[in-house]
């Protein structure tokens, strides 16, 4: 999937709202080319 300026802003709002003021509280790479972060915010935790 490529990724266009529309894309990308509608991504980067969502995140914000989700995502802004939380902490990463682990890090995981399940392969080469994957990372996931775990974000506690708001009493919850979301990959």
């Amino acid at each position: 999937m490529s990724f266009d300026g529309v894309f990308t802003h509608c991504i980067t709002q969502e995140l914000q709202h989700e995502l802004l003021l939380g902490r990463v509280t682990k890090v995981q790479q399940p392969y080469a080319n994957e990372i996931v972060l775990v974000i506690r915010n708001k009493g919850k935790n979301k990959k």
